[in-house]
């Protein structure tokens, strides 16, 4: 998962640590993982098109407030 980019980690003394985080992303991956047998490309897959719904989701709202700010600009005349 660190060399495919889904967590990150440090390296201190030789000792390789999971970014406490990435706990949460690394429980849900390891969840899938093992509860519906996903494997690693599918878990880059998934991941992928979270992020991608994520970017949307940001666009959608940043468009909601521009048009509901041109709504009221309008109402007011």
């Amino acid at each position: 998962m660190v060399d495919s980019g889904l967590l990150n980690i440090e390296t201190d003394n030789e000792i390789r640590y999971l970014m406490y985080e990435d706990l949460p992303t690394f429980e849900r991956f390891a969840n899938w993982h093992y509860d519906l047998e996903i494997n690693l490309p599918g878990l880059e897959v998934i991941n992928s098109m979270l992020q991608r719904m994520e970017n949307l989701n940001q666009i959608n709202r940043e468009l909601m407030q521009k048009l509901s700010a041109i709504n009221e600009k309008y109402e007011d005349i």
